[in-house]
């Protein structure tokens, strides 16, 4: 009996030593789209393995916001600012005090703009920046693809360091201007 505990011992310690579960690294990705759930952006987290595995959390947006913010901790991460440490200085988040569900960004509520010419789901909404009414024009796709790595709305986010970008692109005027003038 003892033998068969001892080898259990052995090839459970070689099994789960061989399984490392550190973290490598944390990214933030949006996507933006019409999806079934009635919402017209998805958020992720993801987070790759040493050994290969990626895990990824599709929480919703006030979920997201306080996983960014670091107002809750992502496990091994604590609680970190990822956009202190991006340099986001344009973010701006509101949540009221009297319902800690409420929470609203500027930044990412702007990104339906750029696929959208109208918002899908609130017709009271300013017009977006995308010049085809339900995708951008070619020109504009192939700026998100050459800047962001995005390749259609459908399959493609917004992640890592091109998440970050995007949130600071789409609140300079400037940028904006240029994107609309994308035929």
């Amino acid at each position: 009996m003892k033998i068969n505990t001892y080898i259990f011992s052995v090839l459970a310690l070689l099994l789960f030593s061989s399984y490392n579960t550190v973290d490598k690294e944390v990214r933030f990705g949006v996507k933006v789209g019409a999806f079934p759930t009635g919402k017209i952006q998805s958020y992720a987290i993801f987070r790759d393995r040493i050994n290969g595995v990626a895990i990824s959390y599709l929480p919703d947006e006030a979920a997201f916001l306080k996983y960014l913010t670091g107002t809750w901790p992502l496990p091994g991460e604590g609680y970190r600012n990822y956009l202190e440490e991006n340099n986001i200085i344009h973010f701006k988040i509101y949540h009221y005090p009297t319902d800690d569900s409420v929470w609203y960004c500027p930044a990412l509520d702007s990104l339906w703009k750029l696929r959208f010419a109208i918002h899908p789901l609130d017709k009271s909404k300013a017009n977006g920046w995308s010049n085809g009414i339900i995708k951008p024009s070619l020109k504009q796709y192939e700026f998100l693809g050459k800047n962001y790595n995005i390749r259609n709305f459908e399959g493609s986010y917004f992640i890592d360091s091109n998440f970050f970008n995007i949130l600071r692109d789409v609140t300079n005027p400037v940028w904006v201007n240029y994107y609309k003038s994308l035929y």
